[in-house]
């Protein structure tokens, strides 16, 4: 038996109408998604293109697209930045195993260890302040990996300006005092012993 989707023209033309438009979409992206994964993908051994192709893949896979180009590379940012911090959770005993004989190789780490290490914890923090507060984090990761303006952040998440302004300096005073941390205070001078 068919249904009267099955029998209706005008909903395969829909279809077909979304479908042509979410290839324009995502052609129009794409070029955008490679430069920033060009800035990202060295730090999870991969290169910019596969980064770009499996966050395409990702974005493709939604259940429901995005409504317009601006929305696509937004939700492509958040996707390829999601694909980072996993691909960083799979590889991390491996890159620990290095660390420690590179330890006793040497007591100075190397330049890319150091970018490696900073990057990680980057994400790291990243991931922990989406579980405090995830619009925060999503503003952040916006601005810092997608390079947005607030405007276009205020019109990608459907808020104010003001809103996208005073979260995006929460965030990123929360992370600067997560990577930078005060100095413990200094210890009370020891007891001088009378010799009375």
């Amino acid at each position: 038996m068919t249904t009267p989707r099955d029998n209706n023209p005008d909903s395969d033309e829909a279809d077909a109408s979304r479908h042509e438009r979410f290839g324009r979409m995502i052609a129009a992206i794409y070029p955008q998604l490679r430069r920033i994964a060009a800035t990202k993908a060295p730090s999870v051994g991969g290169s910019p293109s596969s980064l770009a192709q499996e966050t395409i893949c990702r974005l493709i896979s939604l259940p429901v697209p995005p409504k317009d180009e601006q929305a696509a590379l937004a939700i492509g940012c958040r996707l390829m930045e999601w694909l980072r911090i996993d691909r960083f959770r799979s590889a991390s005993s491996r890159q620990q195993r290095e660390r420690d004989v590179s330890s006793l190789r040497q007591t100075e780490p190397s330049p890319e260890a150091r970018a490696t290490a900073e990057t990680r914890h980057l994400s790291d923090l990243l991931a922990e302040l989406s579980e405090i507060n995830p619009r925060m984090a999503e503003a952040l990761m916006l601005s810092a990996v997608c390079r947005m303006s607030q405007e276009q952040i205020a019109a990608t998440l459907d808020l104010s300006v003001r809103t996208i302004r005073r979260d995006l300096a929460f965030a990123k005073t929360w992370v600067a005092a997560r990577l930078n941390p005060p100095p413990p205070p200094p210890e009370p001078p020891a007891a001088v012993a009378s010799t009375h």
